[in-house]
């Protein structure tokens, strides 16, 4: 029963890859722009037509290309910021790890010279 549960899993999963790198996902980024916009194409109306208004009516439709180019333009940009920070921030981080890491050197040395 493992065997089988495992081997279903692992086959949906990569039909998934397989099926998103044929489509282009994993390519240029126009290409993967265009997948986008040919999901949104075809998945919008049909969200549109088949859920009840009770239950789309607090949730927007799904994000066309533009709202997730600046989407995506915005979580990049907050990603460089970080990493940048992360490593102008590196030294002091460093130094604050080496402190530790002596001052906790420092008291088990002198834990295990006073009990021998």
């Amino acid at each position: 029963m493992g065997l089988m549960r495992f081997t279903i899993k692992a086959s949906l999963v990569g039909g998934i890859i397989y099926y998103s790198v044929q489509e282009g996902i994993w390519s240029k980024h126009d290409d993967s722009l265009k997948v986008y916009d040919k999901i949104h194409q075809n998945l919008d109306p049909y969200l549109k037509d088949n859920i009840p208004k009770e239950i789309t009516k607090e949730i927007s439709s799904i994000p066309n290309v533009t709202d997730f180019r600046h989407w995506l333009a915005t979580k990049w940009n907050a990603g460089v910021i970080t990493s940048i920070k992360f490593v102008a921030d590196s030294p002091s981080h460093i130094a604050n790890a080496y402190e530790t890491v002596s001052k906790f050197t420092k008291e088990k040395t002198e834990q295990l010279t006073k009990t021998e």
